[in-house]
């Protein structure tokens, strides 16, 4: 993590975090993906599909049930969903197409090539839409290309071929521009050019019926190069009519003209029902499923339903069935019951499937089953699902029978990572905590080939809350990131973190003499150790715990010389100046804070951003720290330091403290000004505002000629 954005981070869990847990920000590390499979998509749709959860997209789900159910998609279907996953999720994009028509058109002209035409054009009401498409533009340079090695890239013919092309864009985003006729010297190659460009210019006018007139005249003229792809236009033209004017009278982006939305399908039909047609009948098939789509959605949805389910022939057929099949889903209201629709609503919703997986015996239902099988209580699974309040399972628990069936499943399958996890948690719930830990063993000595990153930090958060030692906690504690949580984008992460659970349960239940130890584990990379060191200096500052402080010191100090000073004289301070000489050291010095903080592995230098207490998200103890000494220790610990109250409360006090009894001492105005302005940017506590003030007013009236009291202006309420 660079520099930059760790600061950021850390800006906003200190303002933001309690204990560490985290608000939604751009820059916050996401451990697992909610919504969709770790990047590469390509390894997804290729069959590591590791644990996906409820909240995927359902074209994630789509490809997940298709190996779950012993169905591969073949080598042409997973082209197609990955050309689909892939434009997204923002992987890649389509090729532009425009620009290469630019580069190529300011080549014929001697020109510098500009931005390429703009192809969004208003069918009016606020509505546009993509009037000139990428294969459009593809078309064009192609058969400029040709032209040009037919009769000479500087010919009269080719420049009035290119000067007519275009007049055609020229209607991409707004006018009527149509080409001149061509002159009857033109070679007749040029003049048949001419009449196609002539009618695809009235099309991207908008005027529809203009432009199917002009292209069925050229597909009745079998020796015009154009005569084919020209009825086909001619049956786009009935497509735009029917939905783009149509944006212009309704509201919606899919409402569309009944009457020639009805007369391109009989057209459609026609031209695939011609054999002379045969090169134009897959471009046919696209414009005849579109037109069914919005004809009649639920005899669409349920040929997608079935090619999905079933299998596609071609990449395009399987590209489009996914996006027709995962649109119609989100829009249809009824109850589905083809196999594929019902597994994935049973899934999303987690709802029993137990019925299912007994009548068919099939893997994807036992996955479904073992989802929506109940547990008595939340392991935090972070979105794979499956878990329910306390006191739902009946006398007629199907749990015994489900763990015995998913034993069976070897680690070689494809539905393995999944299986695991929720055997996993139905375990855990049962209190079969050896069996649990087991099972994870298992699944995590898979490699990266079979189990995503997202997945690996599922399971090792899982077994994290069964750790029965300090070393088996921090064997499991570091993970890497697989993106960012708000945006649920990919971000490459070459380091290790703490995620937020961990750090709240060393925060809450690790006394300070083990987090000590854990600040000098060796293998940790700086953005693990740092925090730690941090966290566990500073609380042995506030506990006044002399031996760990000066054991982690010199740890401190390589990181961080400036600081030897005042921690010498806190060390040296007596009982009387102690508390004092502690605040002066962390207000000078940002970052000294009792908390991990889990996204950052720097000291920052931004004043204030001071810590605070509130309660932690629900997390798991593991066993370890459940022992009664320990966690008798974490729990005097954690009184002691929520008695000091939130940083800026503590920093506050100790100064106006030190004014009424020490009000001569040198340093108290600069350490009343640093309190008061750092509170700007700590979280604070119900006390924080008033000691705000009242130091203010303190600076102000008593230390007025101080250059700590000019640069101090106002005092700022806390972020409590």
């Amino acid at each position: 993590m660079e520099r930059g954005r760790a600061a950021r981070i850390a800006l906003m869990v200190a303002l933001c975090a309690a204990t560490a847990v985290p608000c939604s920000w751009d820059y916050t590390p996401a451990f697992t993906f909610r919504v969709r499979p770790d990047a590469p998509i390509d390894a997804f749709v290729n069959g590591r599909i590791g644990i996906p959860g409820r909240e995927y997209a359902r074209s994630h789900l789509v490809v997940a049930y298709r190996y779950l159910s012993g169905n591969p998609p073949s080598a042409a279907e997973r082209e197609g969903f990955l050309a689909l996953l892939q434009y997204r999720l923002k992987e890649v994009g389509p090729e532009d197409h425009g620009k290469t028509w630019e580069q190529l058109r300011a080549e014929f002209r001697g020109v510098k090539p500009g931005y390429g035409p703009y192809t969004s054009r208003s069918a009016g009401n606020y509505s546009f839409f993509d009037n000139c498409t990428n294969d459009a533009f593809l078309k064009a340079a192609t058969v400029l290309r040709d032209r040009a090695a037919r009769f000479g890239a500087t010919s009269p013919e080719v420049l009035s071929w290119l000067e007519a092309q275009e007049t055609v864009f020229a209607n991409c985003s707004e006018g009527e521009a149509i080409p001149k006729p061509a002159e009857a010297s033109l070679p007749a190659l040029i003049r048949a050019d001419r009449t196609y460009q002539i009618a695809a210019a009235k099309f991207y006018a908008m005027k529809y019926d203009d432009a199917r007139a002009d292209f069925l005249a050229i597909a009745e003229n079998k020796g015009s190069p154009w005569w084919q792809i020209a009825r086909i236009v001619a049956a786009r033209a009935l497509l735009r009519k029917a939905t783009v004017e149509a944006k212009g009278e309704y509201t919606g982006s899919y409402a569309f003209d009944q009457e020639p939305m009805e007369q391109a399908e009989r057209d459609l039909r026609a031209i695939l029902a011609d054999a002379s047609m045969a090169p134009m009948h897959e471009q046919a098939r696209k414009l005849l499923h579109f037109a069914v789509f919005r004809l009649r959605p639920e005899e669409r949805f349920k040929e997608v339903a079935t090619a999905l389910a079933r299998g596609s022939a071609t990449a395009d057929e399987a590209q489009q069935s996914l996006a027709d099949y995962t649109y119609l889903l989100d829009t249809l209201e009824g109850e589905r019951t083809d196999d594929l629709t019902k597994w994935i609503q049973t899934f999303q919703s987690g709802k029993s499937a137990t019925a299912e997986w007994k009548a068919t015996k099939k893997l994807h239902w036992l996955v479904a089953a073992l989802a929506g099988s109940s547990a008595p209580r939340d392991l935090g699974s972070s979105g794979a699902g499956g878990t329910e309040e306390p006191g739902t399972r009946g006398p007629e628990d199907p749990t015994a029978e489900l763990l015995e069936a998913s034993a069976k499943i070897a680690p070689d399958s494809v539905a393995y990572p999944i299986v695991a996890y929720h055997r996993v948690r139905l375990l855990l719930a049962a209190n079969r905590s050896d069996a649990a830990r087991a099972e994870l063993d298992r699944a995590l000595a898979l490699d990266e080939s079979k189990l995503p990153a997202s997945g690996r930090n599922l399971l090792l958060t899982m077994r994290r809350s069964q750790a029965r030692s300090f070393a088996e906690y921090f064997r499991d504690a570091p993970m890497t990131p697989v993106g960012l949580e708000s945006d649920q984008t990919v971000e490459a992460f070459d380091h290790q973190l703490l995620p937020p659970d961990a750090a709240d349960v060393i925060n809450e239940a690790m006394p300070l003499d083990m987090l000590a130890d854990a600040a000098v584990l060796k293998g940790f990379g700086k953005e693990i150790r740092t925090p730690l060191l941090v966290a566990a200096w500073t609380r042995a500052i506030l506990l006044d715990r002399g031996d760990v402080a000066t054991k982690l010191a010199p740890l401190i100090f390589e990181r961080r010389p400036e600081i030897e000073e005042r921690f010498n004289a806190w060390r040296k301070a007596d009982a009387s100046q102690r508390r004092f000489a502690a605040a002066d050291l962390i207000a000078h010095h940002p970052g000294q804070q009792p908390n991990v903080l889990w996204v950052d592995g720097e000291f920052t230098d931004d004043a204030g951003g001071w810590w605070c207490f509130r309660k932690a998200e629900a997390t798991a103890i593991p066993p370890f720290l459940r022992e009664p000494k320990v966690s008798a220790a974490a729990a005097a610990e954690q009184a002691a330091l929520h008695d000091l109250g939130a940083g800026a409360t503590w920093l506050l006090r100790a100064f106006i403290d030190l004014a009424k009894a020490q009000p001569q001492d040198p340093r108290i105005a600069e350490d009343l000004s640093i309190a008061v302005k750092g509170t700007r940017h700590s979280c604070g506590d119900s006390e924080t505002d008033l000691l705000a003030e009242q130091a203010f007013n303190i600076l102000h009236r008593r230390y007025a000629k101080t250059k700590w009291a000019k640069e101090t202006p106002y005092w700022y309420r806390s972020g409590y």
